[in-house]
């Protein structure tokens, strides 16, 4: 039996618990949180509630603490949890900047502790779906890559997401999900180019488009928005010298490969892309907890996170110098 300690208790502490309540050997001991949301939470999942992580690790027994937090407080609670011995599942960002991110990563390897950072897209299916067919050759060559993630603004009681020095803004927060995922597909980040426009009032909107060049020479676009007055729309298309993937959420099909003699979408071939009976969450969790159990590596290693939280930090650079920066192998800027 597995005992977690949840920390956080909003829409992501949430979605966890669900996650864990579906699981067998799996109970969550103990929600740290000091909101109502927090007491709600705990009193559902027949949980014990503390204020802090600190009471909670003294009074109970676990084995795992899983932070779903804002992203300023997640390189001090993964220490707080790596320091009592506790194996870490955390939700991206690895931390705020890559400085907390290394010193983070190297905190948890000599505690002799496993640290996963939740890069949920890795377990989307569609996404997968299109890393499996790429590396397959179905598309030939890789030269571009254009990718689209779009949602309402965030909001919270203490609205940390408005405050870049606590959430990175929409580069950090929303579209880290894209550049972990191109990386994974194509290899280290060489340079990155980046613009951004923000708004506060009448209406919030944080918009930002990155341009990254890969060391295997793939180039990719990555647009992302803050305030779409829709539904949450992440979409992508990446183009081969042998055809085309393309994915939108809010398509009917999700991923269609479009042969360049083609030039119908009537005449792709669908992939079929939903989760079935389990969600990207639920995978992604269930990988971890099958690591802690068995030893076995997981799909996301901590030097990952970091790379990813790199590129997201050399763009906001970016966007603040105006000029190309470039990104080394090891995640650091330059």
């Amino acid at each position: 039996m597995n005992k977690i300690i949840l920390v956080g208790a909003g829409t992501m502490g949430q979605e966890h618990a669900n996650v864990y309540a579906d699981m067998q050997d799996v109970q969550v001991v103990a929600v740290v949180g000091k909101s109502e949301a927090a007491l709600r939470l705990g009193a559902f999942r027949k949980a014990n509630v503390y204020p802090s992580l600190q009471s909670a690790l003294h009074n109970e027994q676990a084995d795992i603490v899983d932070i779903c937090t804002p992203t300023f407080t997640h390189s001090s609670f993964i220490r707080e949890a790596a320091e009592a011995r506790k194996h870490v599942l955390c939700e991206k960002p690895l931390a705020r900047t890559v400085a907390e991110g290394r010193a983070t990563i190297k905190f948890c390897i000599e505690a002799g502790v496993l640290l996963m950072i939740g890069h949920v897209l890795r377990f989307s299916p569609e996404y997968a779906q299109a890393k499996k067919m790429i590396h397959a050759g179905d598309i030939g060559t890789v030269g571009t890559a254009r990718l689209v993630r779009k949602s309402p603004y965030p909001t919270t009681p203490t609205d940390w997401y408005a405050d870049d020095e606590k959430s990175g803004g929409v580069i950090l927060d929303l579209m880290l999900h894209d550049f972990d995922f191109l990386r994974d597909c194509f290899g280290p980040v060489e340079r990155v180019y980046a613009k951004r426009a923000r708004r506060s009032h009448p209406h919030r909107f944080d918009y930002a488009l990155v341009t990254l060049r890969h060391t295997s020479g793939v180039i990719a676009h990555v647009e992302g928005a803050w305030g779409h007055p829709g539904p949450f729309i992440a979409s992508f298309e990446i183009a081969g010298n042998k055809g085309i993937l393309e994915s939108d959420n809010v398509a009917a099909s999700a991923v269609k490969t479009l042969p360049r003699n083609s030039g119908t979408i009537e005449s792709g071939v669908s992939v079929p892309s939903t989760p079935l009976r389990i969600s990207p969450f639920h995978r992604q969790i269930a990988e971890f907890i099958e690591a802690v159990r068995s030893g076995t590596p997981f799909v996301i290693q901590p030097e990952e996170s970091l790379a990813a939280l790199a590129i997201a930090e050399a763009a906001a650079r970016s966007v603040e110098t105006g000029a190309v920066v470039a990104v080394d192998a090891k995640g650091a800027y330059q």
